[in-house]
């Protein structure tokens, strides 16, 4: 029983992160910038954006999944926060 729900709760991820057919329905404004480090799946995952309008792959030389909290840990998310702010206040 644990086995069928680890693989439930897998299909739940799999349909709630599929960005791709969001990111598709382009509205002409919206930039997207997905940052991603080498991590297998998140290589995959990002790579699937590749050629959408307004979508800009970030990638970054970091080989775990929470590439978000070691650009946190090395001072470097702020900096991004900031500057998508300032384009999105800027537009």
């Amino acid at each position: 029983k644990h086995a069928e729900l680890r693989r439930d709760h897998a299909a739940d991820h799999r349909r709630y992160f599929q960005s791709r057919p969001i990111l598709e329905a382009d509205n002409g404004r919206t930039r997207y910038h997905v940052y991603y480090g080498r991590h297998a799946p998140d290589v995959r995952n990002a790579h699937s954006l590749n050629g959408l309008p307004r979508v800009t792959l970030l990638p970054h030389d970091y080989p775990h999944h929470n590439l978000v909290g070691h650009l946190k840990d090395n001072g470097q998310l702020t900096p991004i926060v900031v500057r998508a702010l300032d384009r999105q206040a800027s537009h």
